[in-house]
Parts: structure tokens; C-alpha cells; sequence
């Protein structure tokens, strides 16, 4: 299994401050990833910064039950 993790700040990742096309392939990059069956998880950048343990929970829920990543907690700061 394949698995892309990426934050999205604000500078790159919002659509009013990029222009449409950084917007469309962004979308492009994630669907070409999903049709490829990578699993794609996102998350932005102030809720790594803002919620740090609420992100942590959530990547472990994903993806904490293969056993590639058991021991992930050890590894999430």
C-alpha cells in the first residue's frame, strides 16, 4: 500500500492566494494518486500547529493499524 500524507499551508494550498491553475493541479495530483491507489491523507498546516495531538490521533487511526506503522506513535512528536 501507498500512502501520501501532506500538509497544505496557506501560501501554496489556498485557492485565493494561488493562481487557478496551482489550484486545478494540486486537485489533478491528488486524484492521480487516489486512481493510482495511493491512500491520501491532508491535513492543513494551523491544524498541525493548532492541534497538533487532534492530528496525531487521527494519522494513527489511519493508518496505525499496518503493521508498517505499529510503532508510529514513537515517531509522531
Amino acid at each position: 500500500m501507498r500512502i501520501a500524507i501532506e500538509i497544505d499551508g496557506e501560501r501554496f494550498h489556498n485557492p485565493q492566494m494561488i493562481s487557478a491553475n496551482k489550484y486545478y493541479d494540486d486537485m489533478l495530483k491528488q486524484n492521480s494518486l487516489v486512481y493510482y491507489n495511493w491512500k491520501v491523507y491532508r491535513w492543513a498546516y494551523n491544524q498541525l500547529k493548532s492541534q497538533r495531538e487532534k492530528v496525531k490521533d487521527e494519522l494513527v487511526t489511519f493508518v496505525g493499524e499496518m503493521s508498517v506503522f505499529r510503532m508510529l506513535d514513537d515517531y509522531l512528536i
